[in-house]
C-alpha cells in the first residue's frame, strides 16, 4: 500500500515533522511520502506585533493557535531573539489549540495550561472557545494566531457569538517552486504512470508494487489545490488504484468540488463520491 501525504513544509519545523514520520513508518508494509507541495512562510512582522500585544495589552486571557505550523514558528521565534520576558507573561494565559499535537508543540516549551476540543476541528474549537466565554465570569479577550489563508469559519461564529478576541497572521503557504523536482513528486508520477521511470533509485519498490492501491492523504484544502496544479483530477478519477482520504470536513468538501466539476464536465449526474473518496475516522 503506497500511501501519499499533502504537506505545508518549513525547514524551521523540521523536528516536528520527523517524528511525524517516524510514528507513522512503524508499518513496514506501509510505504509513505510526503508531498511537500507548499511551503510554511513565517511572517515575522506580525509575530512580533502579537508579542508586542501580549506584553502590552493586559486584557488578553488566552491564546489560539489553529496548528501545529503556527505554535511551532511562534515560540521559534521568541527563542532566535532571546524574548525571554515574553515567557514569564504566557504563564499567565491559557492555551487554547485545535488539536492535541498543537498542544503537544506548546507544551515542549514548559506549558500545561492547554485545552484543546475532543474533535480536532476548527468549528470545535470555535465552539469551545464560545463555551469557555459563556461560562466566565470575568471578561476574556482571545488573541487567535494563524495562517493568513485560514478558512473563516472561526472568526465568523466567533463574530456571531459576540466573543472579544483579535486575529493576527503570523505564517502564510506558498507553492513549492522545488515539489516537481522531489523524490516523492516522481514516485507517485511513476506509480500513476503519467511519466517514464527512468532516473529513479525506487524504481524496483515501485516495480514490485504497480498492483497496490494509492491512497492520497488531503491535510488543508490550501495543500489540495497546489496538489491539483501537478496532478490533474480526471486522471486520478479514472486510475482504478487511487482512493482519496481528505482529513476534515472544509478539506472534504474541496476534495468533492473537484470531483463534482469533473463529472458536471462530462455530463455525468448521480455519482457516488463514496466509492473513491474515504471518510475519515471521528
Amino acid at each position: 500500500m503506497f500511501i501519499f501525504i499533502t504537506k505545508a513544509y518549513n525547514p524551521k519545523i523540521n523536528k516536528e515533522f520527523n517524528s511525524e514520520v517516524k510514528e507513522l513508518q512503524v508499518n513496514k508494509n506501509l510505504k509513505i511520502y510526503f508531498l511537500k507541495v507548499n511551503k510554511i512562510i513565517p511572517l515575522e512582522k506580525n509575530i512580533l506585533k502579537a508579542i508586542n500585544l501580549i506584553q502590552n495589552n493586559k486584557d488578553i486571557t488566552h491564546i489560539v493557535f489553529t496548528s501545529q505550523n503556527g505554535s511551532v514558528l511562534f515560540f521559534d521565534f521568541i527563542y532566535k531573539n532571546k524574548l525571554n520576558d515574553i515567557i514569564d507573561i504566557l504563564r499567565t494565559k491559557e492555551f487554547l489549540t485545535v488539536g492535541s499535537k498543537t498542544a503537544q508543540s506548546i507544551k515542549k516549551n514548559g506549558f500545561d495550561n492547554i485545552i484543546y476540543p475532543s474533535k480536532f476541528l476548527t468549528s470545535n474549537l470555535a465552539d469551545l472557545i464560545i463555551n469557555i466565554n459563556k461560562n466566565s465570569s470575568k471578561k476574556l479577550y482571545f488573541l487567535i494566531l494563524r495562517s493568513k489563508i485560514s478558512n473563516p469559519e472561526l472568526i465568523n461564529k466567533l463574530k456571531k457569538a459576540k466573543v472579544k478576541f483579535k486575529e493576527v497572521h503570523i505564517y502564510t503557504l506558498k507553492p513549492n517552486n522545488r515539489f516537481k523536482k522531489t523524490k516523492e513528486y516522481k514516485i507517485l508520477k511513476i506509480l500513476l504512470k503519467l511519466k517514464d521511470n527512468s532516473n529513479l533509485y525506487d524504481y524496483d519498490i515501485i516495480e514490485k508494487n504497480t498492483k497496490e492501491k494509492i491512497y492520497l492523504i488531503f491535510t488543508s484544502p490550501s495543500n489540495s489545490k497546489t496538489f491539483f496544479r501537478y496532478f490533474k483530477i480526471e486522471k486520478l478519477i479514472t486510475n482504478q488504484k487511487v482512493k482519496f482520504l481528505p482529513i476534515g470536513p472544509i478539506t472534504a468538501k474541496e476534495i468533492q468540488n473537484y470531483f463534482k466539476k469533473h463529472y458536471r464536465n462530462k455530463n455525468i449526474e448521480n455519482i457516488n463520491l463514496n466509492q473513491k473518496i474515504l471518510k475519515f475516522p471521528e
